[in-house]
């Protein structure tokens, strides 16, 4: 199966209705990273059980690979997160054990390895028995992070580098720097990565990061707005400096803010959100305005907006609905939903003839 784009997806409700409303040409032309996150609180999950999230990416993705990571977000983790980061000793059990039971349900699992510098021979063996479970490894480490080489060095003792996809995480980078701007927040790492590894050492490396702002209203007025797409051109801009040395492959957060915060009480104001093959866009009107229902007509006379004709795509059916006056959703949970769901296949379209990462389809070859 040959992948062209690798979204990072935190196991919200609005990111996993995302993925589960996508067409299955773009599922399968994605290899999603999900940040396991805490479930939402009940009655009957006082605790917020990471295993309700499993569940649903069971669901989600019974013949799918994907990757797994573990979210550190304050807002987003809980003690069950915590004590599988924190419990190194003996080769990170916790972590080993979860991975173990996923593939015992015959889930396609690609587990991240977990760092911790002051207990290399534990992280030896983590990756020895992750190896065990899976033929191919992440690696998913801060760009910032001045140690990531020597990271690496270490984990090259226990696997090969060629099975293992790298993560450079930058996490946030605003829209109104230029590509070449964004693109230096990689170059002395991938220069490094060249120098010490040599060509195409990795199975892939990916550039991720956001620019997609914590408020749309800092790019536009009330009601309208526009911003780059710097994740698309800054790709751009990556794989032609250093595709011939590297296997370089798009990822970002699929057009969600990377960090969360905490908005308990906190107003909000219909919006719609989409894009072009340049821009994201958004229309925003208050409810006595009109809400979703004219933010949704102002979208389709948009003459910005071209929905996708290759395949269905679950938001712009959830707009059209919308524009006639029945919105599907009446809360930004939905809309955040589109919004992913849009931008996921639109990157499909338009990373589609770019080189492919091909993965075995069955992970059982042992």
């Amino acid at each position: 199966m040959g992948y062209v784009y690798f979204p990072i997806l935190k196991t919200t409700d609005a990111e996993l209705k995302a993925y589960e409303h996508l067409d299955i040409y773009v599922k399968e032309k994605i290899l999603p990273i999900f940040e396991l996150t805490r479930s939402r609180k009940s009655s009957k999950n006082v605790d917020r059980s990471i295993y309700k999230r499993l569940d649903k990416i069971e669901e989600l993705c019974k013949d799918s690979p994907f990757i797994l990571d573990l979210s550190i977000d304050s807002q987003l983790t809980n003690d069950q997160i915590k004590n599988i980061l924190n419990s190194p000793k003996g080769g990170f059990p916790e972590w080993i054990n979860l991975i173990t039971e996923l593939k015992n349900k015959n889930l396609k699992v690609i587990p991240v390895i977990h760092y911790n510098p002051y207990f290399l021979d534990d992280v030896a063996t983590e990756i020895t028995e992750l190896q065990k479970i899976s033929k191919y490894l992440a690696f998913r480490v801060d760009i910032d992070d001045p140690d990531i080489i020597s990271y690496l060095q270490e984990i090259q003792k226990s696997c090969s580098l060629s099975n293992v996809i790298l993560i450079l995480d930058a996490k946030f980078i605003d829209c109104r720097r230029f590509a070449s701007d964004a693109s230096e927040v990689f170059d002395s790492t991938l220069q490094n990565l060249i120098s010490v590894f040599g060509y195409k050492k990795f199975l892939g490396v990916l550039c991720a990061f956001s620019c997609f702002p914590d408020s749309v209203t800092k790019y536009g007025n009330d009601k309208y707005g526009h911003f780059l797409r710097l994740e698309k051109s800054t790709f751009i801009s990556l794989k032609q400096r250093y595709g011939q040395f590297i296997n370089i492959y798009p990822s970002d957060y699929a057009s969600v803010h990377p960090i969360r915060y905490d908005t308990a009480g906190g107003q909000w104001i219909p919006r719609i959100d989409f894009f072009d093959d340049r821009f994201a866009y958004y229309y925003r009107f208050r409810r006595e305005d009109g809400g979703y229902v004219v933010a949704a007509q102002m979208t389709i006379q948009d003459k910005n907006y071209i929905p996708i004709k290759e395949f269905q795509v679950w938001a712009d059916d959830e707009i059209n609905i919308a524009s006639k006056g029945n919105p599907n959703g009446s809360n930004p949970s939905h809309w955040i939903s589109c919004r992913v769901n849009s931008y996921i296949s639109r990157n499909v379209v338009e990373f589609k003839d770019e080189v492919q990462m091909t993965l075995l389809d069955n992970q059982d070859q042992r």
